[in-house]
């Protein structure tokens, strides 16, 4: 078996777990599609880790676009937030899915109000359960940093969604 299949083999077997990281950091298939595509995994080749390096390269490539979109995430934002429905949890299927896109939908109105780099600690390491030294290591950060990147993460989501109910 030559490197560059072996490398291919092992890509596909990381790759649905890899599409979980740019779709929860960026919100959308397609961009999720686009970042697994810009991975060079022929570059791999010296890689220890493989499966590290590849949500290393993925991640950063999604804090890439993150910080790209600037006044375009706002505007996304605000036409997202628009798109939840405000109807109460029903009993049928369909009431069912239309609440899940609507949970689906608040939790990335709530995600793009957090900065990019504690995003993607939160998604890594809250969402996604990738150990905190693991995460530590994809953003360039001690563990220590990493924590307090996921901490005010979680500070901003709790600000994001109010008081809990009966307090």
């Amino acid at each position: 078996m030559t490197e560059q299949l072996w490398l291919t083999q092992q890509f596909e077997l990381h790759q649905t777990r890899l599409r979980a990281v740019p779709y929860r950091m960026l919100g959308s298939i397609d961009q999720a599609s686009d970042a697994i595509q810009r991975i060079d995994v022929a570059s791999a080749a010296d890689t220890a880790n493989l499966s590290a390096w590849l949500t290393a390269i993925v991640a950063r490539q999604c804090l890439d676009t993150l910080r790209s979109r600037g006044s375009e995430r706002n505007r996304c934002r605000h036409q997202r937030a628009k798109l939840v429905p405000s109807t109460p949890l029903g009993g049928d299927q369909a009431d069912t899915e239309g609440c899940e896109d609507a949970v689906g939908l608040a939790v990335l109105v709530v995600l793009e109000t957090i900065p990019p780099l504690e995003r993607l600690a939160f998604v890594l390491h809250e969402l996604l359960a990738i150990p905190l030294q693991d995460t530590a290591q994809i953003l360039g950060r001690s563990p220590e940093a990493t924590d307090a990147l996921a901490r005010r993460a979680r500070q901003h989501i709790r600000g994001a969604a109010g008081p809990p109910p009966g307090s």
